[in-house]
This record gives structure tokens, C-alpha cells and sequence, in this order.
């Protein structure tokens, strides 16, 4: 078997609050058009573990698309910009980090729909005062239902990701929060050790 490889796209926010690992929606959708435009197609964590893995074929100029930590803007801005561009991505999430909401929160395909801006979570507003007198930065996440419902929906799939290794399932295999103790089973060593 000949050596593979897959150019790797990582981001980590898509919001239009400044930072050195940020890009704005704006700039995200630019790139995805880019892509889009001069042939380039995003791929699914599954197509890219076939090809790397076993040598299945992927059409040329694929690319691998990732988020890491699994802040909502991943799910407000990224999902439907890489759905209307045809691409597909993974969002490697921080499970114990994911939120409990069972209600899915409203997309930029809602105001593309219709939705007054306004109406979507403040994902472009992370900083918050403190008691201390200082700002600090409170991020919000995806939720479980999130998760699963861009994996449903295609474009965006889930993988779970510790502080030390990332590990992929399927976001339709993630436990419900209600019956994890502690840790995601599938962050634990084959022992059940973290």
C-alpha cells in the first residue's frame, strides 16, 4: 500500500469576536466557497479513516475540515455555511464540556431563513465581568442534542476529545449525559481508567 495523505483544515471558533484561533463567519464562508468553487470538497471523518486506513478512494482535492473543543459557534455559524457549500466536517468536542439542552438553539440557516440575527446565541460576545472587577472569558458549548442533530443532518459529524488524546465515535453513539457517571465511556481506557 502507498503512502496517503489528506490536507487537514482545524479550526477552533467561528465568531466574530477577535482572537489568534478565531475566524469570522464571513471569512469562514469566503473559504468554503474558495473551496467550493476551485473543487475542493470537505470529507467526513469516516470517509477520511477508509482512505488513510484501508486506501478507499476519495475524489481528488479532498480535505479534512475539523473544529476542536465543540463551541456552539461551530453549530450556529460553521454547520450550515460547510452544508451550503457541499462540505462535510468533524467537531472533535470536549464531551464533558457538551451543555444538557435538549432545545436546538436557532442557526444561521434560521436567519438565512428569516430569523432576525439578534435571535441567535451570543456566541460573538464570550467576555463577561466578574465580581473582581475583571473579564473573563465564558464560551458556550454544544449541546448533546446539537451534536447529534448535525450528524443527522450531514456536514458535520462528532468526535469526542479529552485534554490528551482525540478518540472518534459517531455523535448518535455518545452516551446520554443522563447515564454517564463521571466520564464518557468512550474517553476511558480499555480498563475503564481514565
Amino acid at each position: 500500500m502507498g503512502a496517503h495523505s489528506l490536507p487537514v483544515l482545524m479550526y477552533h471558533y467561528v465568531s466574530r469576536f477577535p482572537g489568534a484561533t478565531t475566524v469570522s463567519p464571513e471569512h469562514f464562508e469566503a473559504q468554503c466557497r474558495g473551496m467550493a468553487e476551485h473543487g475542493w470538497r470537505g470529507v467526513g471523518l469516516d470517509e477520511a479513516e477508509a482512505f488513510l486506513r484501508d486506501g478507499a478512494p476519495l475524489p481528488p482535492r479532498s480535505l479534512l475540515i475539523t473544529f476542536d473543543d465543540g463551541y456552539l459557534d461551530n453549530y450556529v455559524y460553521a454547520w450550515p455555511i460547510l452544508r451550503k457549500y457541499g462540505h462535510k466536517g468533524v467537531v472533535f468536542a470536549v464531551t464533558e464540556r457538551l451543555e444538557t439542552e435538549r432545545r436546538l438553539r436557532p442557526t444561521l440557516a434560521d436567519v438565512w431563513s428569516g430569523l432576525s440575527e439578534r435571535e441567535l446565541p451570543p456566541v460573538d460576545a464570550p467576555m463577561h465581568d466578574t465580581p473582581f472587577g475583571f473579564r473573563e472569558r465564558r464560551d458556550l458549548f454544544l449541546s448533546w442534542e446539537e451534536a447529534r442533530h448535525m450528524e443527522a443532518g450531514g456536514g458535520l459529524g462528532g468526535g469526542a476529545r479529552s485534554g490528551r488524546v482525540h478518540k472518534w465515535r459517531p455523535a448518535a453513539s455518545w452516551p446520554s449525559p443522563r447515564t454517564r457517571p463521571g466520564i464518557s465511556p468512550c474517553l476511558r481506557g480499555r480498563n475503564g481508567a481514565r
